[in-house]
Parts: C-alpha cells; structure tokens; sequence
C-alpha cells in the first residue's frame, strides 16, 4: 500500500510540475508579446509603414490572448494573485503608452516622433513588467523544486519498499532450501549479483538525474538566449532599416552616389541579419514544440501574389522571370502566413541558385484531397547525393559553396518542418546543369488531429 500511494504522489508530483512549467512558458510569451508589439511600435514610428502597423497590432493582441491563458493558468495559485494582478496592470500600462505614441505618429510631424523613439519613457514600465514576471517566475521555480524533492522521496520510499519485498522473498527462498548446501550457494551467487545490480542501477539512476538536470539547464538557457537575443537584436535591427530608408528618401538633401551606395549596403545587410535572426528563432519554435499554426480558409492565388511580390526585387535584380499558375477559385484550409513562409523560402532559393535571365515557374494544383505546390527553376541543379540532406538545417550544397553564393542553411529546413507541421511533405527532383523541382503537398482540409495547431516535432 506505501509503494502504491507513493507511485500515485509521483504522478501528482509530476502534473504538478507540468503546470509550473506551463506557466513558465506563458510568461515568458508575456515578455516576448510586448517586446515585439514594441519593437513593432519603433518601426512605424521610424518609418509610417503600414506593415509594422500590422505587426504591433498582432502583437497587442498576441499579448492580450497570452495574459488571459496565464490568468485562467495561474487563477487558482493565492501565490500569484497579486503578481498577476501587478503583471496585468503594468502590461495595460505599456500597451497604452505604445498606443499613444502610434496615435501620436498618425497625426503629428516626424520631429516629435524621432523625439518619443529617443526617450526612455517605457523603460520603467518595461523593468516593472520584467521584475514582476521574474517574481512569478522564482515562485514557480521554488515551486518546481519543492515537487521534485517529493517526487524524489516518493521514489525512495517506493525503492525500499520493493527492496523489502525482495528482502522478504529471498529470506523464505533460504528457509526453503536451508538443508541443501548447493542451495545455500546458489543464494550467495544471487545476492552478490543482486549487490551488483543495484549498484549498478544507482550508478545509472544518478548519471540519468544529471543529465537530465544538464538538459533542463541547457533548455532554459537556450530560451533565455533566444528571447534576450530577439529583443536585444531586432529592436536595434528595427532602428537601423528605419533610420537608413528614411535617409534614403533624401527629405534631408540629397546624398551622392558612394553615400547612396554605402546606405543601400547597410539597409541589405541590416535585412539579412533580420531575416537570420527570425529563421533562427523559428527554427527554435519548431523544434521545441512551441509554434502554433493559426489555420484559416484563404483563396491560394492570392496568397501567392502576395509572396511574387515580395520576391520581386529579388528576381528583377538578376533580370529572372519568376511565372505562376494555380486553377481559379482553389482554396485552402492552413495557416497563411506559414504557408507564405514556405513558397517564399523556396522562391528566395530558386532565386539565389539560378544565373541571371533564368526562368522560375510556381504551380499549385489540387489532387486527391491535397494541395500539391511545385517550385522549379533552370539554375545549376542539385548533385544527387546531396538531395537527400538538402533540408537538413545549417546545410549548404558544394556547388553554391564554390561559387560563393551566401546563406545560413535554414530556409529549406524550416520549410521541411512547416510542411511536416501542416501533416504534408516535401522533396526535390533536381539535375545537375538543368535545374531543380522542389514539391510539397499539404491537405487541402485539416482532420481532428490537427486542430490542435502546435507543433510535435522533436528535436
């Protein structure tokens, strides 16, 4: 009966632990909601664009949805009733300021919002948000150790129950066979190996506790990089692509052309770094369960449009004809701005391994219940030993390596991952010399299994 309480005290041990760790992660997407309404915020003060209006505004209510899971999370813990009721009021409070200064750049001149991006007015706001959260979090993490103390007398208890039990039974095995003396040494050889097994699982169960601590540990360091990283990066990133398109539309005189020339480089190289900042953090996302897709009906030509016209200023610099057909009226059930993400991941590559003049062709048709989207070009083709790590993260072919094309590896990664997410699949048909066809199918309508929208990919 001690063995069995102590396995059921385990198991609420173990749920309770999975709810701190929860909640740890809706704090953290707390921080990261008002950071990139923030840093959002910054970019259309910066620049009037009304894509970063689109982003703050997702991130408003990003962060909005986000307080409300952490609420019905943590409702019930009196420990955080007055952190949660602090947290909330200094997130009402930041996110009213960045309304007001949106609010202030939709109607005022841009002198007076380079002066409300240059103040400090939401430091204090953000140090309060970031002091309450770490509060919550030091509960949480008290809260973890105490459950894992339990966890592990639990587990003590229930080890010496069972060597009690095989104490009892091997002391009945000695009475039974006491008479015979090839009985009695036969008892010794098992107790020794008994000896031997249980130090030998003792050993194993303390090397599994540490590596399991070390995994933990590198976990919660690796996320705390990544968020500090988001932050710490894109906001300055943010700044500079602002400051250097507002430069480049000469209101403050005109420039000459080294200066022009200088200015385009840092606004195409501050463009990268954003773009491989964001590959990053999607990747750690995905690997880590913790994207969740956002599925709707959308018309896929128009989608697609939306994606040619970003990949325009690629394609016309290298005088490449990029060319689309998808049946009218055809429609599907996923989430469009991963889909987006993956059509432009591998248009960008397609662009990138073509030489110029070349030709790009993008098609999307319907069949047996999936969407079927194909990518080809006529660039300089994929060796066929290399097709089959081509999509594995960090990776890049030799042939673009010779000739020096840039890149970190991860668009055809995280298109892999996105598809698998959606319950599709990917691969490529490529020959050297004449081109690539990369394929993806994803289905058209998503089934029961699906719904749930985040992502189960292990790492």
């Amino acid at each position: 009966m001690l063995a069995i309480w102590s396995i059921l005290r385990w198991g609420h041990d173990v749920e309770g632990i999975a709810h701190s760790q929860d909640v740890l992660v809706r704090l953290e997407s707390v921080l990261s909601g008002v950071e990139a309404a923030e840093a959002a915020e910054r970019g259309y003060l910066l620049t009037d664009k009304a894509s970063y209006l689109a982003d703050y505004e997702q991130g408003v209510q990003s962060t909005k949805a986000v307080i409300a899971g952490l609420r019905e999370a943590a409702g019930d813990d009196t420990e955080h009733a007055q952190d949660m009721e602090r947290l909330e009021r200094q997130v009402d409070a930041r996110l009213k300021q960045l309304s007001e200064t949106v609010e202030l750049r939709k109607t005022r001149s841009l002198g007076a919002v380079q002066q409300a991006v240059l103040s400090d007015r939401g430091e204090n706001p953000m140090n309060n948000i970031r002091a309450v959260i770490g509060s919550m979090q030091q509960t949480e993490y008290g809260l973890i150790g105490k459950r894992v103390n339990a966890q592990r007398g639990a587990a003590l208890i229930a080890q010496w129950c069972l060597v009690l039990g095989g104490a009892i039974a091997l002391v009945l095995g000695i009475l039974a066979l006491a008479s015979v003396e090839r009985s009695v040494k036969a008892r010794e050889t098992v107790h020794a190996r008994l000896e031997r097994s249980e130090s030998e699982l003792r050993k194993s169960t303390q090397l599994l506790q540490v590596r399991n601590a070390q995994i933990e540990k590198a976990t919660q360091m690796k996320s705390e990089f990544l968020a500090n990283m988001s932050h710490e990066l894109r906001t300055p990133l943010h700044t500079i692509i602002g400051f250097s398109e507002l430069l480049g539309e000469e209101l403050e005189g005109p420039l000459n052309e080294k200066q022009m020339h200088c200015l385009n480089l840092i606004h195409k190289d501050a463009l990268y770094l954003l773009q491989l900042i964001n590959d990053i953090l999607d990747l750690s996302k995905i690997e880590a369960g913790k994207l969740e897709l956002r599925p709707e009906k959308f018309d896929v030509a128009t989608v697609l449009d939306q994606v040619l016209s970003s990949i325009q200023s690629l394609s016309s610099a290298k005088a490449i004809r990029v060319e689309s057909h998808v049946p009218p009226a055809t429609t599907l059930h996923a989430d469009p701005v991963r889909f987006k993400q993956v059509i432009y991941n591998l248009l960008s590559n397609a662009v990138k391994f073509t030489p110029e003049a070349g030709q790009i062709r993008v098609e999307a048709m319907p069949r047996d219940g999936l969407l079927e989207v194909v990518v080809s070009d006529n660039g300089i083709g994929i060796p066929k030993e290399e097709q089959e790590t081509i999509f594995n993260k960090f990776y890049q072919t030799e042939s673009g390596t010779r000739v020096g094309l840039e890149g970190a590896g991860l668009g055809l990664a995280i298109a892999k991952r996105l598809v698998l997410q959606h319950g599709g699949r990917i691969w490529v048909r490529s020959e050297p010399g004449k081109g690539s066809w990369f394929t993806f199918t994803v289905p058209l309508e998503r089934g029961p299994k699906q719904q749930a929208g985040k992502s189960s990919l292990g790492r």
